[in-house]
């Protein structure tokens, strides 16, 4: 399939859509997504590319990392940055981090390693085991438990 890019236009109703369902996927509320597409499209439309569909991705990364909240109050969001003529996700990001609570570092990176294990997970296939092979570790712990009690690691209590 060869997509020619030069002079290359796209409908607005699809453009709105594919973002909308692009946001949709990567978790956001279905009537936030649309608000998000609307607006995207729009900045395309009045000529402010680098607020529009080319901020796709690098959305999706910080969306994809934790770093995004997906369940904002969009609505008064849309009222403030229509007031403001703030059309860019920047900018509807400003306004909710006024209103927002920032996650702490603990909680951005347990989200960062549940994403990566569950990746790690999805990549690896594990076969069950038999709960007989687990029954070696259990006697190693026995036995391990059984010399440490029958050492003597205390100090010497006679005087010289």
């Amino acid at each position: 399939m060869k997509i020619e890019t030069a002079g290359s236009r796209v409908a607005f109703d699809t453009l709105r859509e594919f973002i909308t369902l692009a946001m949709t996927r990567l978790g956001l509320p279905v009537a936030d997504a649309a608000i998000v597409g609307e607006l995207m499209a729009q900045a395309d439309l009045q000529g402010s590319d680098g607020h529009g569909v080319i901020r796709l991705a690098p959305y999706a990364k910080r969306i994809k990392s934790g770093g995004m909240n997906l369940n904002p109050k969009i609505k008064v969001v849309q009222e403030r940055a229509g007031r403001y003529r703030a059309f860019s996700w920047s900018a509807v990001e400003r306004i909710l981090a006024a209103q927002a609570k920032p996650r702490s570092a603990m909680e951005a990176l347990t989200i960062e390693a549940r994403e990566q294990l569950d990746e790690m997970l999805r990549q690896i296939p594990l076969a069950p085991r038999s709960t007989a092979e687990y029954q070696t570790l259990l006697e190693e712990t026995a036995e391990g438990e059984e010399n440490h009690e029958s050492e003597d690691n205390g100090p010497d209590d006679s005087i010289a």
